[in-house]
């Protein structure tokens, strides 16, 4: 993005607002296909995700590769990171409810924490 932004050749405003509604649109499609098929086909079983394993080496590097990309969707259009993490940590992890909500605070927290000196700086907003 840096690169873009420098070079001037395209207009990084565009390209991020594209994204946004890409990454908008993916979302509810999904959704919505998810809510078409459970309401016309009720015995229609969605395919269970796996439990990823974090004492394998292939659970790691896919835990890692899965963090990447979706922290990439969030860092380039910033559309509902804490449901994307969420939905990640109930699907592969199958955390419970009451620990999502911690954990969703506490990244909430760490990316405010992160976030807002870099925020505060001169000609950042």
């Amino acid at each position: 993005m840096h690169f873009i932004k420098r070079t001037g050749e395209y207009n990084l405003d565009n390209i991020l607002l594209r994204l946004l509604g890409g990454m908008i649109l993916l979302v509810t499609v999904l959704a919505l296909v998810q809510l078409l098929l459970l309401t016309f086909f009720p015995k229609f079983n969605l395919p269970e995700l796996p439990k990823l394993d974090l004492q394998t080496n292939f659970g790691r590097l896919l835990t890692i590769t899965l963090g990447a990309v979706l922290g990439c969707f969030v860092g380039l259009t910033s559309v509902s990171s804490g449901s994307i993490f969420a939905l990640m940590l109930i699907g592969f992890f199958r955390l419970a409810a009451r620990k999502l909500v911690g954990t969703d605070i506490s990244h909430a927290g760490n990316f405010t924490t992160v976030y807002s000196p870099w925020s505060s700086q001169p000609g950042n907003s």
